[in-house]
């Protein structure tokens, strides 16, 4: 995974949730929130099967490191969430907060993307 790639798993689905929470409300069932989730967690996907690298911040004292087990886990993890991004616009059609919902589901995304990825400095 190349840095880039790297920094894009850890942020890109935080950055996404922000994206969903600015946007204006509008009243058309939450489809275009949806597709906008499916997007930003195919996107997440695909940067997870990039080839293995180091992100390192000091300020933190943290380390996010892709390479052998983290990577076969963390492509099972976007996986999974992919697959409930696809599903969700179906199960949730017609139900109130759909914003709040995949602000949220974009939130734990990056949470679950980037504990599997995290290391501690020491």
């Amino acid at each position: 995974m190349t840095t880039f790639a790297l920094l894009a798993v850890v942020l890109l689905p935080v950055l996404s949730a922000l994206v969903i929470a600015l946007l204006p409300d509008r009243h058309d069932d939450g489809k275009q929130l949806g597709v906008l989730s499916i997007v930003f967690t195919l996107l997440t996907l695909l940067a997870t099967a990039a080839d293995g690298s180091t992100v390192t911040v000091p300020v933190m004292r943290l380390s996010f490191w892709a390479g052998g087990f983290q990577k076969l886990y963390g492509l099972v993890v976007c996986f999974m969430w992919f697959v409930s991004a696809l599903l969700s616009p179906q199960y949730f059609h017609g139900h109130h907060h759909l914003k709040r919902y995949y602000f949220f589901f974009l939130i734990c995304l990056g949470f679950t993307t980037s504990t599997t990825f995290m290391l501690w400095m020491n």
